[in-house]
């Protein structure tokens, strides 16, 4: 076990390194508030990879639901953030077709190999009701020398498939029709966005 991965295991620490790492999140916050304008009445939301459940306070007025695979991290968003918190598999979503209007999932396929992924890209849309949005958000290899500190980060990250943006496009589009894509940077780390 790496530094990270031990450091990763106290939802507290691991919480606290995003936010420097990350610049606060104000990237990611942004790409929510721009892209939930486009929704209209969003009722219900699924947050995959939802880790510790910090982006459920961001969906007050919503019916949220966060699923994620690590056990410390579903019962810490239980016992200090508000919404449904469940201990799943992406894989086998055990919720009924349909039955969200917006799904997000923030740095959770650069820790999937493809199989994995497509897995999960089917059950989100199976689960996706008929004019739902899909909002992805992962970790990007730019592929240049000059990203010094991206390229530290992405070489420390648990993720390893870290992917460059054709190869994302090319493992979204097999099952989802993406709307829009775009790069920010969120903090030290750079990130692409697919809308669906």
């Amino acid at each position: 076990m790496n530094l990270i991965e031990k450091l990763a295991v106290n939802p507290k620490v691991f919480m606290f390194l995003r936010r420097i790492i990350e610049g606060n999140f104000t990237a990611e916050k942004a790409v929510l508030k721009n892209e939930m304008l486009s929704i209209g009445e969003c009722k219900r939301i699924l947050d995959i990879g939802c880790g510790t459940g910090m982006f459920s306070k961001y969906f007050e007025n919503i019916s949220y639901v966060g699923i994620d695979t690590e056990k410390i991290y579903i019962d810490y968003a239980k016992k200090f953030f508000k919404g449904k918190f469940y201990l799943m598999n992406g894989e086998n979503l055990l919720f009924e077709n349909s039955s969200f209007n917006l799904i997000i999932v923030f740095g959770v396929f650069h820790h999937l190999n493809d199989i994995q992924s497509k897995n999960i890209i089917k059950e989100m849309k199976r689960v996706l009701s008929d004019n739902g949005k899909v909002i992805i958000m992962e970790d990007v290899n730019i592929e240049s020398k000059y990203d010094i500190i991206g390229n530290i980060f992405r070489k420390l990250d648990r993720g390893k498939y870290i992917r460059v943006n054709k190869e994302y496009i090319s493992l979204f589009s097999s099952n989802l029709n993406i709307k829009n894509t775009y790069r920010l940077k969120s903090g030290f780390v750079t990130y692409d966005v697919f809308v669906f």
